[in-house]
Protein backbone atom coordinates (compact mmCIF):
# COMPACT_ATOMS: atom_id res chain seq x y z
CA UNK A 1 0.00 0.00 0.00
CA UNK A 2 2.89 2.55 1.25
CA UNK A 3 4.30 4.05 -2.28
CA UNK A 4 7.63 5.62 -2.63
CA UNK A 5 8.60 8.48 -0.31
CA UNK A 6 8.63 12.46 -2.09
CA UNK A 7 11.14 14.62 -0.89
CA UNK A 8 11.07 17.95 -0.70
CA UNK A 9 14.72 18.50 -1.51
CA UNK A 10 16.22 18.56 -5.51
CA UNK A 11 18.08 16.09 -5.87
CA UNK A 12 17.19 13.56 -3.52
CA UNK A 13 20.24 12.73 -1.18
CA UNK A 14 22.68 9.55 -1.95
CA UNK A 15 21.42 7.43 0.89
CA UNK A 16 17.83 8.12 0.49
CA UNK A 17 17.86 6.44 -3.71
CA UNK A 18 20.22 3.80 -1.81
CA UNK A 19 17.19 3.13 0.68
CA UNK A 20 14.59 3.73 -1.39
CA UNK A 21 16.39 0.73 -3.83
CA UNK A 22 16.58 -1.74 -0.83
CA UNK A 23 12.83 -0.94 -0.03
CA UNK A 24 11.99 -2.04 -4.13
CA UNK A 25 14.33 -5.17 -3.31
CA UNK A 26 12.39 -6.23 -0.26
CA UNK A 27 15.46 -6.18 1.97
CA UNK A 28 14.02 -3.79 4.98
CA UNK A 29 16.96 -4.85 7.00
CA UNK A 30 19.67 -2.73 5.08
CA UNK A 31 17.60 -0.56 4.58
CA UNK A 32 16.70 0.24 7.99
CA UNK A 33 20.18 0.12 8.91
CA UNK A 34 20.96 2.54 6.36
CA UNK A 35 18.34 4.80 7.61
CA UNK A 36 19.26 4.73 11.16
CA UNK A 37 22.82 5.54 10.53
CA UNK A 38 21.48 8.42 8.43
CA UNK A 39 19.22 9.85 11.55
CA UNK A 40 22.15 9.30 14.23
CA UNK A 41 24.12 12.08 11.83
CA UNK A 42 21.13 13.95 11.14
CA UNK A 43 18.52 13.80 13.78
CA UNK A 44 16.65 16.51 12.70
CA UNK A 45 15.90 14.95 9.09
CA UNK A 46 11.89 15.14 8.49
CA UNK A 47 13.06 12.82 5.01
CA UNK A 48 15.16 10.08 7.01
CA UNK A 49 11.65 9.96 9.64
CA UNK A 50 9.29 9.22 6.84
CA UNK A 51 11.70 6.59 4.83
CA UNK A 52 12.05 4.69 8.73
CA UNK A 53 7.64 4.77 8.25
CA UNK A 54 7.75 3.47 5.10
CA UNK A 55 10.44 0.57 5.62
CA UNK A 56 8.55 0.14 9.36
CA UNK A 57 5.24 -0.53 7.76
CA UNK A 58 7.09 -2.93 5.16
CA UNK A 59 7.99 -5.28 8.29
CA UNK A 60 4.29 -4.82 10.02
CA UNK A 61 5.45 -2.74 12.88
CA UNK A 62 2.45 0.02 12.63
CA UNK A 63 3.24 0.88 15.72
CA UNK A 64 6.35 2.39 15.28
CA UNK A 65 5.82 3.43 11.91
CA UNK A 66 3.21 6.36 13.39
CA UNK A 67 5.83 6.88 15.65
CA UNK A 68 8.48 7.88 13.37
CA UNK A 69 5.74 9.55 11.23
CA UNK A 70 5.00 11.98 14.02
CA UNK A 71 8.36 12.62 14.46
CA UNK A 72 8.60 13.67 10.96
CA UNK A 73 5.70 15.62 11.56
CA UNK A 74 7.30 17.18 14.86
CA UNK A 75 10.30 18.54 12.72
CA UNK A 76 8.42 19.82 9.44
CA UNK A 77 4.37 20.59 10.15
CA UNK A 78 3.92 21.18 6.66
CA UNK A 79 5.28 18.20 5.11
CA UNK A 80 2.21 15.97 3.89
CA UNK A 81 4.33 13.12 3.27
CA UNK A 82 4.33 12.72 6.85
CA UNK A 83 0.78 12.84 7.19
CA UNK A 84 0.43 10.62 4.47
CA UNK A 85 2.57 8.01 6.40
CA UNK A 86 0.76 8.91 9.61
CA UNK A 87 -2.88 7.82 7.45
CA UNK A 88 -1.07 4.37 6.47
CA UNK A 89 -0.05 3.64 9.77
CA UNK A 90 -3.23 4.37 11.47
CA UNK A 91 -4.75 2.50 9.02
CA UNK A 92 -2.72 -0.48 9.76
CA UNK A 93 -4.09 -0.57 13.19
CA UNK A 94 -7.50 0.29 12.28
CA UNK A 95 -7.89 3.49 13.47
CA UNK A 96 -10.04 4.75 10.55
CA UNK A 97 -10.91 7.80 11.94
CA UNK A 98 -7.54 9.27 12.54
CA UNK A 99 -6.22 7.96 9.44
CA UNK A 100 -9.23 9.89 7.74
CA UNK A 101 -8.18 12.85 9.27
CA UNK A 102 -4.16 12.88 8.76
CA UNK A 103 -4.71 11.92 4.47
CA UNK A 104 -7.55 14.75 4.23
CA UNK A 105 -4.69 16.90 5.47
CA UNK A 106 -1.89 15.41 3.76
CA UNK A 107 -4.45 16.18 0.54
CA UNK A 108 -5.14 20.06 1.77
CA UNK A 109 -0.96 20.29 1.83
CA UNK A 110 -0.36 18.89 -1.55
CA UNK A 111 -3.58 18.16 -3.75
CA UNK A 112 -1.81 17.04 -6.74
CA UNK A 113 -0.23 13.68 -5.40
CA UNK A 114 -2.36 10.74 -6.80
CA UNK A 115 -1.25 8.44 -4.28
CA UNK A 116 -3.05 10.43 -1.80
CA UNK A 117 -6.48 9.96 -3.36
CA UNK A 118 -5.52 6.41 -3.58
CA UNK A 119 -5.54 5.67 0.37
CA UNK A 120 -8.89 8.12 0.77
CA UNK A 121 -10.33 5.86 -2.03
CA UNK A 122 -9.28 2.68 0.28
CA UNK A 123 -10.65 4.17 3.30
CA UNK A 124 -13.97 5.05 1.70
CA UNK A 125 -14.27 1.19 1.06
CA UNK A 126 -13.38 0.34 4.36
CA UNK A 127 -15.76 2.38 5.61
CA UNK A 128 -18.58 0.97 2.91
CA UNK A 129 -18.51 3.75 0.70
CA UNK A 130 -17.96 2.31 -2.51
CA UNK A 131 -19.70 4.94 -4.44
CA UNK A 132 -17.23 7.90 -3.00
CA UNK A 133 -14.74 5.21 -3.32
CA UNK A 134 -15.04 5.75 -7.08
CA UNK A 135 -15.16 9.23 -7.53
CA UNK A 136 -11.65 9.64 -5.33
CA UNK A 137 -9.97 7.28 -7.04
CA UNK A 138 -10.88 8.69 -10.76
CA UNK A 139 -10.33 12.05 -9.02
CA UNK A 140 -6.81 10.52 -8.89
CA UNK A 141 -5.97 8.79 -12.05
CA UNK A 142 -6.93 12.29 -13.81
CA UNK A 143 -3.88 13.57 -12.12
CA UNK A 144 -1.76 10.19 -12.87
CA UNK A 145 -3.37 7.45 -14.69
CA UNK A 146 -0.34 5.14 -13.98
CA UNK A 147 -0.87 5.73 -10.38
CA UNK A 148 -1.29 1.30 -9.09
CA UNK A 149 -3.18 2.74 -6.18
CA UNK A 150 -5.78 4.28 -7.34
CA UNK A 151 -6.51 1.66 -9.99
CA UNK A 152 -6.29 -0.59 -7.39
CA UNK A 153 -9.24 0.66 -5.27
CA UNK A 154 -10.51 1.44 -8.35
CA UNK A 155 -11.37 -2.10 -9.03
CA UNK A 156 -12.58 -3.52 -5.61
CA UNK A 157 -14.94 -0.38 -5.86
CA UNK A 158 -16.01 -1.64 -9.03
CA UNK A 159 -16.40 -5.02 -8.35
CA UNK A 160 -18.25 -3.82 -5.06
CA UNK A 161 -20.70 -2.05 -7.60
CA UNK A 162 -21.19 -5.07 -9.24
CA UNK A 163 -19.50 -3.54 -12.95
CA UNK A 164 -17.73 -6.89 -13.94
CA UNK A 165 -17.17 -5.37 -17.51
CA UNK A 166 -15.96 -1.98 -15.90
CA UNK A 167 -13.72 -4.08 -13.43
CA UNK A 168 -11.90 -6.39 -16.07
CA UNK A 169 -10.71 -2.94 -18.08
CA UNK A 170 -9.37 -1.48 -15.17
CA UNK A 171 -7.59 -4.98 -13.83
CA UNK A 172 -6.38 -5.48 -17.26
CA UNK A 173 -5.33 -1.39 -16.99
CA UNK A 174 -3.56 -3.03 -14.11
CA UNK A 175 -1.93 -5.80 -15.58
CA UNK A 176 -0.06 -3.57 -18.37
CA UNK A 177 1.55 -1.62 -15.89
CA UNK A 178 2.32 -4.37 -13.40
CA UNK A 179 2.10 -7.89 -15.11
CA UNK A 180 3.10 -9.90 -12.75
CA UNK A 181 0.82 -8.61 -10.11
CA UNK A 182 -0.12 -11.52 -8.55
CA UNK A 183 -3.44 -10.21 -6.64
CA UNK A 184 -5.12 -8.65 -9.66
CA UNK A 185 -4.57 -11.43 -11.48
CA UNK A 186 -6.27 -12.85 -9.10
CA UNK A 187 -9.20 -10.28 -9.11
CA UNK A 188 -9.14 -11.07 -12.82
CA UNK A 189 -9.55 -14.61 -13.00
CA UNK A 190 -12.73 -14.27 -10.37
CA UNK A 191 -14.51 -11.80 -12.63
CA UNK A 192 -13.59 -14.39 -15.40
CA UNK A 193 -14.95 -17.54 -13.29
CA UNK A 194 -18.17 -16.03 -12.42
CA UNK A 195 -18.93 -15.28 -16.13
CA UNK A 196 -17.77 -18.87 -16.65
CA UNK A 197 -15.09 -18.21 -18.83
CA UNK A 198 -13.05 -20.91 -17.53
CA UNK A 199 -9.59 -21.37 -19.87
CA UNK A 200 -9.26 -17.96 -19.26
CA UNK A 201 -9.46 -17.72 -15.49
CA UNK A 202 -7.24 -20.51 -15.20
CA UNK A 203 -4.73 -18.83 -16.76
CA UNK A 204 -4.63 -15.92 -14.74
CA UNK A 205 -4.70 -17.80 -11.58
CA UNK A 206 -1.49 -20.06 -12.45
CA UNK A 207 -0.51 -16.47 -13.48
CA UNK A 208 -0.68 -15.57 -9.86
CA UNK A 209 1.01 -18.56 -8.57
CA UNK A 210 3.94 -18.05 -10.51
CA UNK A 211 4.49 -14.54 -9.25
CA UNK A 212 3.28 -15.74 -5.50
CA UNK A 213 3.28 -19.72 -5.23
CA UNK A 214 1.70 -19.40 -1.81
CA UNK A 215 -1.01 -17.31 -2.72
CA UNK A 216 -3.99 -18.73 -1.33
CA UNK A 217 -7.13 -16.76 -3.42
CA UNK A 218 -5.35 -18.18 -6.72
CA UNK A 219 -5.25 -22.12 -5.31
CA UNK A 220 -8.59 -21.78 -4.50
CA UNK A 221 -10.25 -20.29 -7.61
CA UNK A 222 -7.72 -22.70 -9.40
CA UNK A 223 -9.49 -25.51 -7.62
CA UNK A 224 -13.03 -24.10 -8.36
CA UNK A 225 -12.06 -23.60 -11.78
CA UNK A 226 -10.95 -27.38 -12.24
CA UNK A 227 -14.23 -28.51 -10.43
CA UNK A 228 -16.11 -27.18 -13.54
CA UNK A 229 -14.93 -30.14 -15.56
CA UNK A 230 -17.20 -32.47 -13.64
CA UNK A 231 -20.59 -32.46 -14.37
CA UNK A 232 -22.01 -33.49 -10.87
CA UNK A 233 -20.72 -30.19 -9.41
CA UNK A 234 -21.44 -28.01 -11.87
CA UNK A 235 -25.25 -29.37 -11.58
CA UNK A 236 -24.83 -28.94 -7.78
CA UNK A 237 -23.82 -24.94 -8.52
CA UNK A 238 -27.27 -24.38 -11.15
CA UNK A 239 -29.48 -25.68 -8.27
CA UNK A 240 -27.33 -23.76 -5.78
CA UNK A 241 -28.10 -20.99 -8.13
CA UNK A 242 -31.95 -21.89 -8.07
CA UNK A 243 -32.36 -22.37 -4.53
CA UNK A 244 -30.77 -18.70 -3.84
CA UNK A 245 -33.33 -17.40 -6.45
CA UNK A 246 -35.72 -18.51 -4.82
CA UNK A 247 -34.74 -17.38 -1.36
CA UNK A 248 -34.61 -13.96 -2.42
CA UNK A 249 -37.94 -13.93 -4.30
CA UNK A 250 -39.03 -14.94 -0.97
CA UNK A 251 -37.44 -12.58 1.01
CA UNK A 252 -38.51 -9.53 -1.35
CA UNK A 253 -41.97 -11.04 -1.25
CA UNK A 254 -42.84 -11.82 2.43
CA UNK A 255 -40.07 -9.60 3.67
CA UNK A 256 -36.89 -10.31 5.98
CA UNK A 257 -38.47 -11.18 9.18
CA UNK A 258 -41.60 -13.35 7.85
CA UNK A 259 -38.98 -15.25 5.96
CA UNK A 260 -36.67 -15.80 9.69
CA UNK A 261 -39.94 -17.22 10.65
CA UNK A 262 -40.64 -19.24 7.67
CA UNK A 263 -37.51 -20.65 7.95
CA UNK A 264 -37.39 -21.47 11.99
CA UNK A 265 -40.51 -23.13 11.37
CA UNK A 266 -39.24 -25.33 8.83
CA UNK A 267 -36.66 -26.33 10.95
CA UNK A 268 -39.31 -27.08 12.97
CA UNK A 269 -41.14 -28.97 11.28
CA UNK A 270 -38.36 -31.45 9.81
CA UNK A 271 -37.83 -33.44 13.13
CA UNK A 272 -41.81 -33.13 13.40
CA UNK A 273 -42.00 -35.05 10.53
CA UNK A 274 -38.57 -36.66 10.22
CA UNK A 275 -38.41 -38.27 13.65
CA UNK A 276 -41.49 -40.56 13.54
CA UNK A 277 -40.92 -41.61 10.27
CA UNK A 278 -37.46 -42.97 11.38
CA UNK A 279 -38.65 -44.44 14.40
CA UNK A 280 -41.15 -46.30 12.34
CA UNK A 281 -39.10 -47.66 9.84
CA UNK A 282 -36.57 -48.54 12.50
CA UNK A 283 -38.67 -49.83 14.78
CA UNK A 284 -40.25 -51.78 11.74
CA UNK A 285 -36.70 -53.08 10.71
CA UNK A 286 -35.69 -54.00 13.86
CA UNK A 287 -38.83 -55.81 15.30
CA UNK A 288 -38.48 -58.23 11.94
CA UNK A 289 -34.65 -58.83 12.53
CA UNK A 290 -35.01 -59.56 16.14
CA UNK A 291 -38.45 -62.02 15.52
CA UNK A 292 -38.13 -65.29 16.97
CA UNK A 293 -38.75 -67.25 13.68
CA UNK A 294 -36.75 -64.80 11.92
CA UNK A 295 -33.91 -65.81 14.30
CA UNK A 296 -33.95 -69.27 13.77
CA UNK A 297 -34.19 -69.11 10.32
CA UNK A 298 -31.02 -66.96 10.75
CA UNK A 299 -29.51 -69.49 12.65
CA UNK A 300 -29.67 -67.36 15.74
CA UNK A 301 -30.30 -68.90 19.17
CA UNK A 302 -33.40 -67.42 20.90
CA UNK A 303 -33.00 -64.78 23.47
CA UNK A 304 -34.60 -64.35 26.58
CA UNK A 305 -37.12 -61.41 26.53
CA UNK A 306 -35.62 -59.39 28.91
CA UNK A 307 -38.36 -58.30 32.40
CA UNK A 308 -40.76 -54.88 32.48
CA UNK A 309 -38.44 -53.24 34.97
CA UNK A 310 -35.26 -53.61 32.36
CA UNK A 311 -37.33 -52.92 29.26
CA UNK A 312 -39.50 -49.64 30.95
CA UNK A 313 -36.03 -47.52 31.58
CA UNK A 314 -34.99 -48.76 27.13
CA UNK A 315 -38.99 -46.84 26.47
CA UNK A 316 -39.04 -44.16 28.81
CA UNK A 317 -35.36 -43.29 27.20
CA UNK A 318 -37.35 -43.89 23.45
CA UNK A 319 -40.46 -41.34 24.37
CA UNK A 320 -38.10 -39.02 25.69
CA UNK A 321 -35.57 -38.71 22.92
CA UNK A 322 -38.62 -38.00 20.38
CA UNK A 323 -40.08 -35.45 22.75
CA UNK A 324 -36.70 -33.72 22.93
CA UNK A 325 -35.70 -33.82 18.89
CA UNK A 326 -39.36 -32.78 18.24
CA UNK A 327 -39.81 -30.01 20.78
CA UNK A 328 -36.22 -28.91 21.31
CA UNK A 329 -34.05 -29.72 17.97
CA UNK A 330 -30.90 -28.34 19.62
CA UNK A 331 -31.01 -31.57 22.21
CA UNK A 332 -30.25 -33.53 19.24
CA UNK A 333 -27.30 -35.15 21.56
CA UNK A 334 -29.45 -35.60 24.52
CA UNK A 335 -31.93 -37.65 21.95
CA UNK A 336 -28.81 -39.55 21.14
CA UNK A 337 -27.54 -39.88 24.66
CA UNK A 338 -31.42 -41.44 24.93
CA UNK A 339 -32.02 -43.94 22.02
CA UNK A 340 -28.40 -45.15 22.63
CA UNK A 341 -29.32 -48.09 25.49
CA UNK A 342 -31.90 -49.30 23.00
CA UNK A 343 -29.63 -49.12 19.93
CA UNK A 344 -27.20 -50.89 22.25
CA UNK A 345 -29.24 -53.34 23.50
CA UNK A 346 -30.37 -54.11 19.63
CA UNK A 347 -27.08 -54.66 18.68
CA UNK A 348 -26.31 -57.36 21.55
CA UNK A 349 -28.85 -59.36 20.66
CA UNK A 350 -28.68 -58.93 16.49
CA UNK A 351 -24.97 -59.66 16.87
CA UNK A 352 -23.79 -61.49 19.76
CA UNK A 353 -26.21 -63.86 19.69
CA UNK A 354 -25.01 -67.63 19.45
CA UNK A 355 -26.03 -69.64 16.68
CA UNK A 356 -28.72 -72.44 17.38
CA UNK A 357 -29.83 -75.60 15.25
CA UNK A 358 -30.65 -75.02 11.87
CA UNK A 359 -34.25 -74.54 10.63
CA UNK A 360 -36.62 -77.18 10.32
CA UNK A 361 -38.36 -77.88 6.67
CA UNK A 362 -41.24 -76.55 7.31
CA UNK A 363 -40.38 -73.07 9.03
CA UNK A 364 -38.04 -72.15 5.74
CA UNK A 365 -40.88 -73.60 3.76
CA UNK A 366 -43.25 -70.99 5.60
CA UNK A 367 -41.02 -68.36 5.30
Amino acid sequence: MAGAVRVGTSPAPGWFAQAQQLVELGRYALAEELVRRELSQHPRSATAQVMLSLILQHTNRAAEAETAARQALALSPQYAEGYYFLALSCWQQRRLPEAGAAIATALELDPLAAKYYGVQSGLQLAWQQPTQALLIADAGLRLDPTNLTCLDYRLQALRVLNEPARAQATARSILRLAPNRAKTHVALGELLLAQAAYAPAEAHFRAALRSEPGLAAARQGLSQVWKQHFWLHRQAERLDSFAQRINEKLVNKIGASAYVLYFAGLVLLMPILCLPLALLYGGAYLRWRLAPAVRVLRSRSRVPDLPWWQLAPIAIGCLGAAALAIFLPASLAAAATAVAPLAAFGFWREVWGEPGPEPERDQVEWF
